[in-house]
């Protein structure tokens, strides 16, 4: 990802084929640390505290729905309802 933030930075005209394929768990975390953690909460009302208490869970949850696997059925997908609460 740091290669991308440097060329969105030299060459701003530059058109990026499939992101996507560059996501995974790992970049997640990565994404995670570098969060404005001071920002308020998105449209779904998660604070990031609440989120933090799971990040573990969270994150699998999310990567789960990403990337198409097999979601745990404990997993409540979409963050409205809160992802992966406890069952």
């Amino acid at each position: 990802m740091t290669n991308i933030t440097f060329k969105v930075h030299t060459h701003p005209k530059h058109r990026f084929q499939n992101l996507y394929g560059l996501l995974n768990t790992d970049s997640l975390y990565q994404r995670w640390e570098q969060l404005n953690k001071q920002a308020a909460p998105g449209i779904d009302g998660m604070i990031i505290n609440h989120y933090q208490q799971r990040l573990v869970a969270n994150i699998n949850c999310l990567s789960h729905s990403l990337f198409g696997g097999v979601v745990p059925a404990k997993c409540k997908l979409g963050a409205a309802k809160g992802c992966c609460k406890k069952s």
